[in-house]
């Protein structure tokens, strides 16, 4: 069924991204995927509608990349990075389905409107430059950004006519802003237990009460020594000698990384004819001023006429190898593009660098023996596994295979020292599960973490225990003497706190019990204004009082308070104006995503999906780990 697509209904990204169907995944998509039965095995398939495995790990290695460079396919794989990608082409097979069935569909004319619209210059016109560096960009032909574009602006019909009427009653919006907005101020008497005289030293019998009433509380945790052996690519890699022609080969094939492109401050006067494009540039270098030029013949103010720091690729197709060859203040003979005629001047250059081979030798050999790193590691740990199972120690098999062993003489389930500090090294993955589950001067079975695998060894337990009273007296009485004092503040605030009800002034209690006196500002609900060093459940109990003058009393982690409500401040109902905005697309966004989970439970009862992650893993040549 949809299960995939469900799991997905969680996230905000996934709902944003049906609510704004047009303008996130479908613009930024890639290939041809809904033109019928694809080519190759299936990974996803609804119906008739079949997206190719080669599609969807395209798409799922584009935005790997994104990622960075150290993000391995098998990394974005366990990341959960392919089922995100298999979510989203399910959805969008789901909904194709339905566009179909209910026989909807876009014509050619209004697509190339929609891309008009999207792709302009600064003067609004199309701007076709910048249409095929996209295409370029995102990897893509012309005909499959129309073809794809052309299904999600069909399928945008769908959501569109399902929250075409998402309106918000304006009674709602008005309840919630004054719910949020109402604030409140008090007057305060600061109670800190820290300054209370201190209590008398308890004695034998109340210590111990107090201590076995508690003594939960003092459970040290087991402790565990462990020794471990990994087997992770970077340990691999730095057996593995990389030639240097090997090196530079793969510093030509990737050059354009170590490339710095090239770019100009550019700034210009954009003109429909030649023959006033010439006028503008005979006027400039006669020595009038550029921005006095454009503003005179072209209308444009100085911000419009500076185009900023821009690539070849940013500028107008046939105007870049002429801003390219100018020098910094030169001003450039009319130029033509498509759009117009250009007169350009060059305020900032820098030009093309690429960064030489001595300089990033290193790191390119140490990225290749990675990679090769990454294809040994399954064969070094079967192999490593061999070596254990014919009797060898894990100092025996790690030293065979140049692996590095690990200790540590302490540690709990937790992943912390005895110093109460996380460990400083560990291969993550599920290491502390297996390390607490293997029986003492036992090995755990072989574990995965990352990218790699280790096997852990128990060489020692330290179970979990609680101290007698003897071992940590000085503790128990610390505790025991905090506890009296906050319950001396919580008993002299209910005191004061009475009196207050009672009609003692604020000013004369805190001179007489030597207490601070502070105004709050006006909070609201949520404690927004609350100074720092408050507890936020404050701004909750002066929302508690039912009139002004009512009293509450706060316990916070270092004080206790005695509050008077002073104020309430209900807000301006001709104001708010952004916050009633903000207050209704929130209820906007909510309604729209309730009736994207109505619309996929209904299709999920309609129809079924069928989605083949290992045919995409597959591509990658990775070896699913076994279950």
């Amino acid at each position: 069924m949809l299960q995939i697509i469900r799991s997905a209904l969680g996230s905000i990204f996934v709902k944003a991204l049906f609510v704004l169907l047009i303008a996130s995944f479908a613009v930024w998509g890639v290939g041809d995927i809904f033109g019928g039965p694809a080519a190759g095995r299936a990974a996803v398939s609804v119906g008739d509608v079949r997206i190719s495995t080669q599609t969807v790990a395209d798409e799922f290695d584009r935005q790997r990349s994104q990622l960075g460079p150290q993000v391995t396919p098998q990394i974005a794989i366990q990341i959960g990075l392919l089922d995100r990608v298999l979510s989203q082409f399910a959805t969008e097979a789901v909904l194709t389905v339905e566009t179909d069935e209910l026989g909807l569909g876009v014509g050619r004319e209004q697509v190339g409107r929609y891309v008009r619209e999207q792709f302009v210059d600064d003067l609004g016109n199309f701007n076709r430059a910048a249409y095929e560096n996209f295409l370029f960009r995102t990897r893509q032909t012309e005909a499959q950004f129309v073809d794809r574009l052309m299904s999600e602006l069909t399928r945008n019909q769908l959501i569109g006519a399902l929250i075409a009427d998402d309106t918000v009653p304006a009674a709602v919006v008005d309840r919630i802003y004054d719910y949020r907005e109402t604030r409140r101020t008090a007057r305060l008497l600061t109670i800190r237990p820290a300054a209370l005289a201190a209590p008398e030293q308890p004695g034998g019998a109340t210590l111990d009460t107090f201590y076995q009433d508690r003594k939960e509380d003092y459970r040290e945790p087991e402790y565990r020594a462990l020794t471990w052996v990994e087997i992770m690519p970077e340990a691999i890699a730095e057996t593995i000698e990389i030639p240097e022609a090997e090196v530079r080969a793969s510093y030509d094939d990737q050059i354009l990384r170590f490339t710095t492109t090239g770019t100009r401050a550019v700034e210009q006067i954009f003109l429909v004819d030649q023959a006033t494009a010439q006028s503008a540039y005979d006027r400039i270098t006669g020595g009038e001023d550029f921005f006095a030029v454009a503003e005179d013949l072209a209308g444009m103010d100085a911000d419009t006429a500076k185009l900023g720091t821009l690539t070849k690729a940013d500028l107008p197709g046939g105007t870049e190898d002429a801003v390219f060859a100018l020098s910094v203040g030169e001003v450039g003979t009319p130029v033509e593009s498509d759009l117009g005629w250009h007169v350009f001047r060059v305020t900032e250059r820098n030009d093309e660098t690429v960064a030489p081979f001595d300089q990033v030798q290193d790191g390119l050999r140490r990225e290749l023996a990675l990679d090769q790193a990454v294809d040994q590691v399954f064969e070094t740990a079967n192999d490593f596994e061999d070596r254990l199972a014919g009797g060898a120690t894990l100092e025996e098999a790690a030293a065979a295979l140049n692996l590095p062993v690990v200790t540590t003489p302490a540690v709990t389930e937790a992943g912390l020292t005895p110093a109460g500090e996380p460990m400083d090294r560990t291969p993550g993955g599920n290491f502390l599960e297996l390390a607490f589950s293997t029986e003492q001067g036992r090995q755990s079975p072989l574990g995965e973490a990352g990218d790699g695998f280790f096997v852990v060894r128990v060489d020692g337990i330290d179970a979990s225990r609680i101290p007698q009273l003897s071992e940590i007296t000085a503790e128990v009485e610390a505790d025991w003497i905090a506890d009296a004092r906050q319950q001396q503040a919580e008993d002299l605030a209910d005191e004061v706190a009475q009196k207050i009800r009672d009609g003692a002034s604020l000013p004369y209690l805190a001179a007489s019990q030597k207490l601070t006196l502070a105004d709050t500002p006006a909070v609201t609900r949520a404690g927004d204004a609350l100074p720092e060093g408050y507890p936020r459940s404050l701004a909750g109990a002066l929302f508690e009082i039912d009139d002004i003058g009512g009293v509450t009393v706060v316990s916070g982690p270092d004080a206790v308070y005695v509050a008077q409500l002073s104020e309430i401040a209900t807000p301006d109902g001709d104001g708010g104006e952004a916050i009633r905005a903000q207050i209704t697309a929130e209820l906007e966004r909510s309604q729209r995503a309730d009736v994207i989970d109505l619309l996929l439970a209904d299709l999920e009862e309609r129809y079924e999906v069928e989605t083949d992650r290992d045919s995409v893993v597959s591509v990658f040549t990775i070896a699913e780990p076994q279950q």
